[in-house]
């Protein structure tokens, strides 16, 4: 089995993440250069013998900084065989005409991960079928739920980011200004103003003085 973290960075690589970029910024999402984008892992017991990419999440954040998550995922031909037709009786199912994203889908029937860092380390070394067992035992969530709250949470950490700058530009300014405002001529200090005992010389101090 092709390890799908690996899988997902080249597909990033390969096109995927300017696609999905370029969404964005025709969206108006405003951080769309550099928004984490985490993918979708799905695992349907009865129809896939392994975990695959359903798709992926753009965490972004319009113009006010409120989360705005873009679902991007595959066309119908690149998922695992038999996910489109679960797909379209789980649509029959629920009594949906629309399309609907499969991505939500999975995720509302707990077949699917919004895969962070931890998930990708457990299913390292435990597999990904363990990872959807404690999923559907409500053992581990999908992360599904916390997506808006990470987006909001750039929107923090952009925030300080611009007040550190803003900080250490004025600290900066106020250190040239200071220095502008020395006059050089005070504390110049050469070596014939101290005596052969490492003191001051009486000239020197009375010049202070």
């Amino acid at each position: 089995m092709e390890d799908v973290r690996k899988q997902f960075k080249e597909m990033l690589k390969d096109g995927l993440e300017d696609q999905i970029r370029e969404t964005a910024k025709s969206g108006y999402i405003s951080n769309w250069k550099d928004a984490t984008i985490i993918p979708v892992i799905g695992f349907i017991p009865s129809v896939t013998s392994e975990a695959f990419i359903a798709g992926a999440f753009l965490l972004g954040q319009d113009e006010d900084g409120e989360a705005e998550l873009l679902c991007t995922e595959p066309s119908d031909e690149q998922y695992p065989a038999g996910v489109i037709e679960w797909k379209t009786k789980m649509m029959q199912m629920e009594g949906i005409r629309d399309g609907e994203s499969i991505c939500e889908l999975l995720l509302d029937f707990q077949m699917a991960v919004v895969a962070n860092d931890f998930d990708f380390n457990d299913a390292k070394l435990n597999g990904w079928e363990s990872i959807f067992e404690q999923i559907r035992n409500h053992e581990r969530s999908t992360n599904r739920r916390s997506l808006a709250t990470i987006a909001e949470m750039g929107q923090i950490r952009d925030a300080l980011k611009e007040l550190l700058s803003n900080f250490l530009g004025d600290l900066a300014e106020g250190i040239d200004n200071w220095q502008e405002k020395l006059n050089p001529d005070a504390i110049n200090i050469a070596s014939k103003d101290f005596n052969e005992d490492g003191t001051f010389s009486t000239e020197f101090t009375g010049d202070w003085a």
